[in-house]
């Protein structure tokens, strides 16, 4: 332990709060258990500003299934204080001892020690912390115990920092301007920032890319968050801290939120109706390393080794955005780089002195027709664009209007004639399109634009090539995106019909596990798990995915198990979702006879032996009756009560007898 470190024992007290169950009709809201440390002044504060209500979006009760109750918004709060901070997480907690609905479980966390470094970097790291206790219901609620050792809680399920950036430039669409917008409202400071988004989960996302861009210091003592908020009870700033507040408010709140003075709203739903660029120096700095194609995990650590030997003043006064430019100033960027320059007047406040410049002769404006002529060479012969790099916008030549639409359409077909091209002729026509508009900045920000060469040889070498100064701004940024939507993509679809063949009804099932060893089965299984969207053409094939998950499925590999598992509950899942829309009423005893039929006329070609048949009844009574295989009850019933009907069948039918004897 250092000089100044408090002990674990005493840096870390927590407190638990909620409806308690209470002797002698005393119970209600009150403080469960704490660490012993902690004073009555801790447990006076945590009375005071943990929630007792907790307004969900969709209503419950508490019969809701286990993973329903790990659905509901969990309010993960952040609030740096007076030498410490404070950590907590508030769960909705069904009915109280007496019967009361909306509970609400409180896990507060004070560390008492904001000089030493956190297990977890991040403050949000500690969200869905597995020691953040969240129990559901009365007799959960009354029995939570805090461990007497309660150290810094562990690390969370949502840290990737990479698929946090992912939410934020391309998972649901490029959302960098309302992520500029909301650094520029934190840096502002004037009024709170509201940030809409559809869950908790997607808000520690969005914290997490947002704290990457402040050291671990910033990040504990300017930032206050909640992840959980609704407009109707809003809370204000609390003007004693020193910190700006962000808090997050679900979409549905949209309409009351604009009732609301004294905050910003960024809402990466709405389109905004002029492009907003990033306005103050954190976002700027931010926007340039974005620009450059920056490692989000390699730029924590940059971050953490470029402001490792400040003092303790330098931290207390540390403001948004001073990391990022001493991580910038640090050797990365040369003196005259625009982003040093940029670290430069954020720090300093100095603006380098620019030469005044050069007075030469006035050149004749330039033929518009000669400029339409040349760009036409270009796009029909790309590779032709390396030759000049001192290009116009073509839509602010006369006649522009008439000409565009048809060349801009052109031009970009012609992208594909570079497939096979350099990297510098690929780059040197990318760069042609944006300085002539025949690429727009709204085609730079579609992903189906930058689909048109992000996956060309090229681009494994595009870095390789070295800018001029006149390159267009957004090049850069361009071939960055693109690279980072080819190692995202998701894999291509699966088209179900195509593959049907190899599993339908007329196939046997030992042609069908035949099948499955193929390398074309093996691939199809493994894109299937990572995700792959599979497509179908005419209908679901239920009755033939049904077929081979209990016939072959049940018992083969793991990846064949998982693949047809995924197949059949999404095939009869739509099956109950259209019934349901036409307003019928399944009837279960088809699927009955269904699973007898299987067992009758399929099992007996591949459960050749008592020892068989006895392994394959274990598996269908551990993986379809005692096991939910989807969310729904519907289809949870349909499967269970086939293999009900396939055990009855096999236990009754002469072959069964065979099979044990």
């Amino acid at each position: 332990m250092e000089a100044g470190e408090l002990p674990v024992a005493l840096r870390w007290t927590h407190v638990t709060y909620a409806s308690f169950r209470g002797t002698a009709g005393r119970g209600g809201w009150k403080v469960g258990t704490w660490s012993a440390q902690a004073t009555k002044e801790d447990l006076q504060f945590i009375a005071e500003v943990a929630p007792t209500h907790i307004e969900t979006v969709t209503p419950f009760d508490d019969f809701i299934s286990s993973e329903d109750i790990d659905a509901l918004p969990r309010r993960f709060e952040y609030r740096p204080l007076a030498g410490r901070s404070l950590i907590m997480q508030s769960v909705p907690a069904g009915k109280d001892a007496t019967g009361r609905p909306g509970n609400v479980f409180t896990h507060a966390v004070f560390d008492g020690d904001l000089e030493s470094p956190l297990e977890s970097v991040y403050p949000i790291s500690l969200y869905r912390s597995p020691d953040l206790l969240t129990p559901f219901r009365a007799a959960a609620v009354n029995a939570a115990e805090l461990p007497l050792d309660a150290g810094e809680p562990r690390i969370g399920p949502i840290t990737d920092l990479s698929l946090s950036w992912m939410m934020i430039d391309s998972m649901f669409g490029d959302r960098r301007q309302q992520f500029y917008q909301l650094q520029d409202a934190l840096q502002a400071g004037d009024k709170a920032a509201v940030l809409v988004l559809n869950s908790t989960n997607e808000a520690a996302y969005w914290l997490q890319a947002l704290s990457s861009t402040l050291t671990p210091n910033e990040a504990r003592r300017l930032l206050h968050f909640s992840t959980f908020e609704r407009a109707a009870t809003l809370p204000a700033p609390d003007k004693s801290m020193e910190a700006r507040s962000l808090f997050v408010v679900p979409g549905i709140d949209r309409e009351l939120l604009a009732e609301h003075s004294g905050i910003v709203i960024i809402d990466p739903e709405i389109p905004q109706s002029q492009p907003f660029g990033p306005q103050g120096s954190w976002s700027r700095m931010t926007e340039g390393l974005f620009s450059d194609g920056f490692d989000a995990d390699e730029l924590v650590a940059g971050l953490i080794r470029a402001n490792e030997n400040l003092d303790n003043s330098q931290k207390e006064l540390a403001q948004f955005g001073d990391g990022l430019a001493r991580f910038i100033r640090n050797g990365r960027f040369s003196g005259t780089h625009p982003l040093r320059v940029l670290a430069d007047q954020h720090m300093f406040g100095k603006v380098p002195d620019k030469p005044a410049p050069k007075v030469g002769p006035v050149a004749p404006a330039p033929n518009p027709n000669a400029i339409w002529a040349r760009a036409s060479e270009v796009v029909h012969n790309p590779r032709r664009a390396s030759e000049s790099q001192d290009w116009p916008s073509l839509r602010r030549l006369p006649d522009s209007r008439r000409r565009i639409i048809n060349m801009s359409e052109q031009a970009i077909n012609s992208i594909e004639k570079l497939h096979d091209s350099p990297a510098q002729d690929l780059v040197a026509y990318l760069d042609f399109l944006l300085k002539t508009e025949l690429a727009t900045s709204i085609n730079a920000s579609d992903p189906f634009f930058r689909s048109s060469f992000s996956d060309f040889p090229a681009m494994d070498n595009w870095r390789h090539i070295k800018f001029t100064e006149d390159a267009h701004p957004r090049l850069r940024e361009l071939l960055v995106d693109a690279e980072r939507d080819a190692r995202n993509r998701a894999p291509a679809a699966i088209v179900l019909d195509h593959i049907v063949p190899n599993f339908s009804r007329d196939r046997s099932l030992p042609d069908i596990e035949d099948w499955t060893r193929s390398d074309e089965a093996q691939q199809i299984f493994a894109g299937i798990i990572a995700g792959a969207s599979v497509q179908t053409g005419r209908s679901h094939f239920m009755w033939d995915l049904l077929r081979a998950y209990f016939g072959v499925a049940l018992i083969g590999d793991e990846d064949t198990y998982r693949a047809f598992t995924t197949l059949t509950v999404d095939s009869v899942l739509s099956f109950v979702q259209l019934t349901l829309q036409e307003g019928r009423t399944e009837d279960i005893r088809r699927f009955e006879k269904y699973g007898e039929q299987i067992a009758r006329e399929d099992l007996p070609s591949i459960l050749t032996n008592a020892r068989a048949v006895q392994q394959y009844l274990g598996y269908i009574d551990q993986d379809v009756i005692n096991k939910k295989v989807s969310r729904s009850r519907d289809v949870n019933q349909i499967f269970t009560e086939m293999a009900r009907a396939i055990i009855r069948a096999i236990s009754r039918n002469n072959i069964g007898k065979d099979m044990r004897s």
